[in-house]
């Protein structure tokens, strides 16, 4: 992999210096194994993003909006070419990782989330004061 342009990363302490060195994050996974926090890492960095749809398996994002999904090796590397070349689309793509993030994975949206969810738990409650859940 040692090609012009290209770094692969071995143990890195701090992602955000490697983020703001990429132009394009790639994510060719097969398998969804504790992975998607590195899409949520990028995105929050704004970055464009190119993966299988493991890669991105349960964040709900929109292919072409916010992320490229390519299911196969042959378009990974088309997508991949595209991205590099197409400074619009690249630009496109930062802008609507980091909304995405900022929308759905910013911790106060997350705990407003989680709050909505424990009062609508509580609302049910006369079953958890019966002892019936």
């Amino acid at each position: 992999l040692e090609l012009p342009g290209v770094e692969v990363e071995d143990f890195v302490a701090d992602v955000r210096p490697a983020y703001e060195r990429a132009a394009v994050v790639v994510a060719p996974l097969l398998a969804s194994a504790g992975t998607n926090i590195k899409i949520m890492e990028a995105m929050a960095m704004g970055k464009a993003i190119v993966s299988t749809p493991s890669g991105v398996n349960g964040l709900d994002l929109e292919d072409g909006k916010e992320v490229v999904i390519a299911g196969t090796a042959g378009k990974m590397a088309e997508a991949l070419q595209n991205v590099m070349r197409d400074e619009g689309l690249r630009a496109r793509l930062e802008r609507g990782a980091r909304a995405a993030a900022e929308a759905r994975f910013d911790w106060d949206v997350i705990g407003r989330d989680q709050a909505e969810l424990y009062r609508s738990l509580i609302s049910a409650g006369s079953l958890l004061h019966l002892g019936k859940c």
